[in-house]
């Protein structure tokens, strides 16, 4: 099952979207579950077989980090903030090449039990604490 989460329905596109997926024949199989809370979407990480975050641009890439620190298997768009996150730790895809995608999210789930501790590995690394030493770094560098 596909699992689609965020404000959707604000999206122009929304119409469409769901007009496709009746098209399709899939509606059984595509949920489309709108805004969830951070234990929700906790949750819903525990029952997830890969996290697909096909993004143009991120500032961030925090729901990427969240996925991983759940120690769900990552596809995403190799753009933005994004590398920096997954940090290798998955390979990333060019942006707009969903056929890339979707033969990675097959090559994920087929293979799934050799990268499970790498997301949250690779997540660890991402801590308040190393965050306050990056950029306490940063300011002493700038002072000097």
């Amino acid at each position: 099952k596909l699992v689609m989460v965020g404000r959707l329905d604000k999206d122009k596109e929304f119409p469409k979207l769901k007009n496709l997926i009746e098209l399709s024949g899939f509606s059984e199989r595509v949920k489309l579950a709108g805004y969830m809370n951070d234990s929700e979407l906790i949750g819903l990480f525990k029952l997830t077989s890969a996290f697909i975050f096909l993004s143009l641009y991120e500032g961030f890439g925090l729901p990427v980090l969240e996925a991983m620190a759940a120690g769900v298997p990552v596809v995403a768009y190799n753009n933005s903030s994004i590398p920096e996150i997954v940090g290798g730790t998955f390979p990333l895809i060019e942006s707009g090449n969903e056929t890339a995608a979707a033969e990675k999210v097959i090559e994920l789930l087929e293979n799934q039990s050799s990268v499970l501790d790498l997301a949250t590995k690779q997540a660890r690394k991402f801590t308040w604490a190393a965050t306050g030493e990056s950029t306490l770094r940063a300011y002493e560098s700038l002072i000097r």
